[in-house]
């Protein structure tokens, strides 16, 4: 959906957050095995959904030249955590500069 919004001129520039991974602890998450408004598509309690979320893609160093590999994440990365409220700021990593 990114890439579509940049193509088509919809969004100029793209910022990713990046989340701590234990955010998937917290109460009231939802999970969508892909694009949550999508019709058709089926919303789960994230307590539910663990078993689905591919994390090994997500949150470690895989070979994303692998085609098997870069599936799963094209795949990855459609699926959504829905958050009901907000994130509190302790749940966003902080950027540490290289070097």
């Amino acid at each position: 959906m990114e890439f579509l919004a940049r193509q088509e001129g919809r969004i100029e520039r793209t910022t990713w957050l990046y989340v701590e991974p234990s955010v998937l602890k917290l109460d009231g998450l939802m999970y969508s095995h892909g694009v949550a408004n999508k019709s058709g598509m089926v919303v789960f309690p994230i307590r539910e959904a663990l078993h689905l979320i591919d994390l090994e893609v997500i949150c470690t160093r895989t070979d994303w030249r692998d085609p098997a590999i870069k599936s799963r994440l094209d795949h990855a990365e459609k699926c959504e955590v829905l958050v009901p409220d907000h994130l509190p700021l302790q749940y966003f990593e902080k950027y540490l500069p290289n070097g």
